[in-house]
């Protein structure tokens, strides 16, 4: 049971409806005491502007502030859409309204947000309500000029969105490997979350969620044509649709297992022909380049290119054909290659037989067979004609060489794949107990400073008989 507060006011006759100050509220009555009036209160008021001494004394009593408390019109709100007023109502007499959110009152700016208080009550209005208008904690507070009261804290969910719906690819470029782990993401801002609807140019995709992967565009039979992909984001509360921008890419099959394949048989310089064919088992190849020994090939007179680069062909090949082939192929998504070897059997070309053609006795000689031939030639020394047995290699050697080592050598090289064989002009070498090297590398330098003196000389006398002459 509520106990009732007494208001003793004095007042005088002429003036009875004057108001009365806050400020000069006294506690206590004459003659009472606050105990002597079991549980009731007294206030004298004294007009503020008024110092007659003839009052008369008036009392009544007022209801204390209790069970404030805050209800809602709607149980939520879409933002921008919902109309929502708040009513507070309380116990109590005599009673003035706040409203806060989040301890900052609430002002009233006559267009949005609107309040319309009696002493029973408070209304607040929001009109055209917006997401963090109700988040709160939004309170109101019931007053009297004795005591205050609040109300539990208040808010009320608002739905809003979608907005600032964006789609990002896991990666760029207009064209996305197949079986790749590519994939889209669709983000909007919404409350409650949205759900996602996906599409290729105007045709829906049947998949849902905020991901649409390459595996499920490929299924559902989409990417083989460049197209547009966007999401479309909803909000079942608001029942609002918004696009995403769109993202443009055509799915490309990697290029995988290349080969290269080219002639199986001997080949031999002059008499045989090439044809090297490039393919690849999948992918869209839009682009072949031809290497030899690492750098690019073209076609000319010598090598010729189909129409479509898939293969080349050498009509006669020649010992420079020899060497590493390898073509590359690639298409937006995706670069392989492979190699192919090819050999190209030639020769032996002329030998040619290197050394010196005077040599000491008992000194270590060496004479070389350089000769150009794939396979490596078989060599032949000879000395005068005759062969030189156990001797087949590029380089003869004499650790010791003896005067019957003096003659004509020449060497003979021999092709088994390709059958044929030639021999080298001959080198004539002497062997000699001592050889004449000429002059010495002292002599050589003696003779030089001396012809350097005569001529210093020789210009410093034309200077002098110069001079002297008048």
């Amino acid at each position: 049971m509520w106990l009732p507060l007494l208001y003793a006011v004095l007042t005088h006759p002429l003036l009875p409806n004057l108001p009365y100050a806050s400020s000069t509220v006294i506690v206590g009555s004459p003659g009472l005491s606050v105990t002597s009036l079991s549980g009731l209160m007294a206030a004298i008021v004294r007009p503020s502007s008024f110092t007659s001494s003839s009052y008369k004394l008036a009392c009544f009593s007022a209801e204390p502030v209790s069970d404030v408390m805050i209800k809602s019109d709607l149980p939520e709100a879409i933002e921008y859409n919902s109309t929502v007023v708040l009513t507070c109502s309380s116990k109590g007499s005599f009673l003035s309204f706040t409203w806060t959110n989040d301890s900052k009152v609430i002002p009233s700016d006559d267009k949005r947000l609107n309040t319309d208080a009696t002493n029973k009550g408070s209304k607040l209005t929001f009109t055209g309500v917006q997401r963090y208008d109700l988040v709160g904690p939004i309170v109101c507070t019931a007053s009297n000029p004795l005591q205050k009261a609040s109300s539990a804290k208040f808010n009320l969910t608002t739905y809003y969105g979608p907005e600032d719906v964006i789609i990002k690819a896991s990666s760029q470029g207009k064209y996305v490997p197949s079986n790749s782990d590519f994939n889209l993401t669709c983000s909007a801002s919404s409350k409650p979350a949205a759900t996602f609807t996906w599409f290729h140019n105007a045709e829906q995709i049947e998949a849902s969620g905020p991901v649409l992967t390459l595996k499920v565009i490929e299924e559902k039979g989409f990417g083989h044509t460049m197209g547009n992909y966007r999401c479309v984001a909803k909000n079942d509360k608001t029942q609002r649709k918004v696009p995403s921008t769109n993202v443009e890419f055509s799915v490309m099959e990697a290029i995988s297992g290349v080969k290269l394949s080219g002639p199986k048989g001997i080949l031999i310089a002059g008499n045989s022909s090439a044809n090297l064919t490039c393919q690849a088992v999948r992918g869209n190849v839009t682009d072949r380049v031809w290497l030899k020994d690492g750098k690019p090939l073209s076609p000319d007179s010598h090598v010729k290119f189909s129409s479509d680069s898939t293969s080349i062909y050498i009509d006669v090949l020649k010992k420079e054909d020899n060497g590493d082939y390898i073509c590359r192929l690639s298409n937006s998504v995706s670069t392989k290659e492979a190699n192919f070897t090819m050999t190209v059997n030639y020769g032996p070309e002329a030998p040619v037989v290197k050394g010196d053609k005077e040599v000491q006795l008992n000194t270590r000689v060496e004479l070389t067979c350089s000769v150009s031939s794939v396979p490596p030639a078989k060599i032949i020394w000879k000395l005068n004609g005759t062969v030189i047995p156990g001797e087949a290699k590029e380089k003869l050697i004499y650790s010791s060489i003896d005067y019957k080592k003096s003659g004509t050598y020449t060497c003979e090289a021999s092709n088994e794949v390709t059958g044929k064989s030639t021999k080298s002009l001959p080198l004539s070498v002497t062997v000699k107990e001592k050889i004449d090297e000429g002059l010495s590398d002292g002599a050589i330098a003696g003779i030089v400073i001396g012809c350097l003196v005569a001529v210093g000389v020789a210009i410093a006398l034309f200077f002098y008989c110069r001079g002297k002459v008048p």
